[in-house]
């Protein structure tokens, strides 16, 4: 399956990011949803948003 593929070059923090700002959109940004998708805490999400610099779109 290609979409399971990961670009070659990337940092293990770049595919985190990207993994997760794809879920946020999956989850039209909603926090609480995206969290349970990953299998995470939302606490967790928070930190780990914060943590890679995501942006979140202005609610």
């Amino acid at each position: 399956d290609r979409s399971m593929l990961v670009p070659t070059g990337l940092t293990l923090k770049e595919i985190e990011k990207r993994a997760i700002e794809m879920a946020l959109q999956r989850n039209n940004w909603k926090k609480l949803a995206t969290a349970r998708e990953l299998g995470i805490d939302k606490n967790t999400l928070r930190r780990k948003i914060k943590r890679l610099a995501i942006v979140l779109p202005q609610q």
